[in-house]
């Protein structure tokens, strides 16, 4: 009931959000054949990051990693590159055996408790985050080189990769015909509040479409006028309890619905505010099979760990949460004017924020000569 009312107000209320970083990798190996130019084999040599008994490391490192590279993108040719926290990061990309594995799965212990984690698809965007990108066991495998300028021996300088904490899965739906406003319901709980991707596929699982997620409203209609005309392909996302979802579709006319088989993927994640720390994850290995130059299979070996600690994740909001935001967010009408706007509305934007306060130092009418003079006493 907290919840349909909150709906009538037009608040959606927030769902989980899992502890996210990249991981450092500190070592590497491989079983394919490779030669180094003091004429070393390095197959199945564990090739460590700035080893100070190995004169050769960044060159075998380096080698290594070309191996596994797309041929278009070695080491010192990123796919992307930019900076993240004003620290410069390139992307490349591992030619991974297609159609196998999307994430690679490791664990941790927060606190006592186990936690599954995983290794995924990872981009970034220019100036601001790390991000991961949608689901596809077509796409190959990105990592991230990254270089404080501090040298090989800093913490942020290496190769990385983007970690997750959830286990992701999905769903196929035959849909026969397409139905307005088509709803699907999710019945697994704990799906966080990013991590929800809509494909449309073939027999084989190959992505024929990637459907765009849009704020979500109330009313059986999904917003449509915040993205390109051309852009028909849309979803919204709806909250339940327990953070399980509800995919709402459009009508039709404004935007398609369905039809096919339609694949949702989705992450569960802890649901817990924690902080992640170095010594909780430890240093854990994923195999990715790849394609060698030669066109053959090989499989290369990653030791990853965190350099720094993550904290965050979030909890869902409570029911009391709800009771006490949604009339608030309401009240300011998706914008912020007055004192009280900004007092309440970027707490619904940003749940991470904890408290905040704002004074009104103008009004309506204000004359623009006359100075503010604010007295107040400490």
């Amino acid at each position: 009931s907290i919840r349909r009312l909150a709906k009538m107000l037009n608040y959606i209320p927030k769902r989980n959000i899992p502890a996210a970083g990249i991981s450092k990798i500190f070592s590497v190996s491989t079983d394919e054949e490779i030669i180094d130019s003091a004429g070393n084999n390095l197959a199945n040599q564990v090739i460590n990051w700035n080893d100070p008994n190995n004169v050769d490391y960044l060159e075998q490192l380096t080698l290594v990693l070309n191996s596994a590279f797309l041929s278009q993108n070695p080491y010192g040719t990123p796919v992307k590159k930019g900076t993240v926290d004003a620290v410069p990061v390139e992307s490349y990309t591992v030619n991974t055996v297609k159609n196998l594995s999307v994430v690679y799965k490791i664990s941790g212990n927060v606190n006592g408790a186990t936690f599954p984690f995983e290794i995924v698809n990872g981009t970034f965007e220019d100036n601001l985050f790390f991000k991961e990108v949608e689901p596809n066991p077509s796409n190959g495998l990105n990592m991230f080189y990254v270089n404080d300028g501090l040298g090989n021996n800093s913490d942020q300088t290496g190769f990385f990769m983007y970690l997750k904490q959830g286990t992701l899965a999905f769903d196929d739906f035959g849909l026969d015909v397409p139905v307005p406003n088509r709803e699907i319901f999710i019945d697994q709980e704990n799906i966080n509040e990013f991590d929800v991707w809509v494909q449309s596929i073939n027999s084989v699982g190959t992505i024929l479409d990637s459907w765009i997620k849009v704020p979500s409203v109330s009313g059986n209609s999904v917003v449509y006028n915040k993205i390109l005309k051309n852009k028909r392909k849309i979803f919204a996302v709806d909250s339940g309890a327990e953070d399980v979802v509800t995919i709402r579709f459009a009508d039709g006319a404004f935007g398609d619905s369905p039809s096919g088989t339609t694949r949702i993927w989705y992450r569960q994640s802890a649901n817990k505010t924690v902080t992640v720390r170095p010594e909780d994850i430890g240093l854990q290995s994923i195999q990715v099979p790849y394609v060698g130059k030669n066109n053959t299979t090989h499989i290369l070996t990653l030791t990853l760990g965190l350099t720094g600690s993550i904290s965050n994740s979030l909890q869902a909001e409570s029911n009391s949460e709800i009771k006490t935001n949604a009339p608030q967010v309401f009240y300011t009408q998706d914008r912020m004017v007055n004192g009280e706007d900004y007092n309440t509305y970027p707490l619904y934007k940003n749940t991470d924020i904890i408290k905040i306060k704002a004074l009104n130092r103008t009004h309506a009418g204000h004359s623009r000569f006359v100075d503010i003079n604010d007295l107040y006493k400490t």
